[in-house]
């Protein structure tokens, strides 16, 4: 059988997004979108054309460009930002729209006129871990105000286990912008990994309702809390939904696998996880759940997460050899140890 070849080539991507896009939404959602509108058609869409650069995708407030050259990436963002200096002045009418602009050279994968960035898993988790946390802790220190900062900093918490300072540090971010949508879903994921799955749904409702355009990323954690909470129906409604809207993921794959396995549907459980994963099963199962998430195991009173764990666990594996029941918590906490490779 010949493999497919994958057509691959080096570029530079340039993503961008609005700067407090939802405070600015709640606000004034019509003048919102008529001043990003403009500042897209007067602004950033000339300054791409300009730099030899097109544009790949539009997701809400945000944008992903691509550029032949590192050099033409930097010059465009700077042309945005300085024009934007200089035209967005906020009126009574469309509030001033003022863009975070980021830079990635690397590998991409072309599917005829379409570009996609590869999946890339860290060889070192820990250390992106780290690096996360001290870039978080730079940020609070240089503007504490800035309620994205403290989002980061609660998502990594959470990735440590300690749910107690990650809620402080979301809290902190909600009360800099009570209408932050990525912090209401953050709270929702807190919620789920720390036992408290039900609490986590309204949480993660109302982030889809504040920022509807990213409503496929916040459908993953929806259904995680769905699944937590032993709702395996509405959990797998929720990740094919996902699926759906983003044909590519694997990260909605295997807890949807998980969810049809408790429901009994162990063909199309496994056609689904042996499709996406291959050979892969004992690493991505760790990658599916982080141990964060064994750490919340030991306060969820029901074990619904363990039993997840287990279930993915038995997927993996050839039918002669499926387990009937979940591995013990510790027993999969020190297979995470020993492996530790990275949501």
């Amino acid at each position: 059988m010949t493999e497919e070849r994958v057509n691959r080539r080096l570029a530079a991507i340039l993503a961008a997004d609005v700067v407090g896009y939802s405070r600015l939404m709640g606000a004034d959602e019509a003048g919102t979108l008529a001043a990003l509108k403009r500042h897209r058609e007067t602004v950033f869409d000339p300054a791409v054309a300009a730099h030899n650069g097109r544009i790949v995708k539009l997701i809400g407030d945000g944008v992903i460009a691509e550029f032949g050259s590192v050099v033409d990436a930097v010059n465009c963002a700077l042309s945005v930002q300085r024009s934007s200096a200089a035209t967005s002045v906020p009126s009574a009418s469309q509030p001033a729209i003022v863009l975070r602009i980021g830079i990635n050279l690397g590998d991409v994968i072309i599917e005829g006129v379409h570009v996609r960035l590869p999946n890339r898993w860290s060889n070192d988790p820990d250390g992106s871990l780290q690096l996360a946390k001290h870039y978080a802790e730079q940020a609070i220190e240089k503007n504490p105000k800035e309620p994205a900062a403290r989002v980061v900093s609660a998502m990594v918490a959470s990735r440590y286990g300690d749910f107690d300072r990650a809620a402080s540090e979301v809290q902190t971010a909600l009360s800099l912008n009570p209408n932050y949508a990525m912090a209401y879903n953050v709270i929702g994921a807190i919620h789920s990994y720390s036992g408290q799955p039900l609490e986590a749904i309204p949480m993660i409702e109302r982030a889809m309702r504040l920022d509807p355009a990213h409503s496929e990323q916040y459908l993953h954690f929806l259904g995680m809390a769905y699944l937590l909470a032993g709702k395996y129906e509405t959990a797998a409604s929720h990740f094919r939904e996902r699926i759906r809207l983003v044909p590519r993921t694997d990260f909605s794959r295997a807890p949807l696998a998980s969810a049809l396995g408790h429901l009994g549907e162990i063909d199309e459980a496994r056609r689904i996880w042996r499709r996406t994963h291959g050979d892969q099963s004992e690493i991505l199962i760790q990658r599916a759940f982080r141990p964060a998430t064994v750490q919340a195991t030991r306060r969820c009173p029901e074990g619904r997460l363990r039993s997840c764990e287990g279930r993915i666990a038995e997927l993996s594996l050839p039918p002669e050899r499926a387990i009937s029941a979940p591995a013990p918590v510790t027993e999969f906490a020190g297979q995470q140890r020993r492996s530790r490779r990275s949501f």
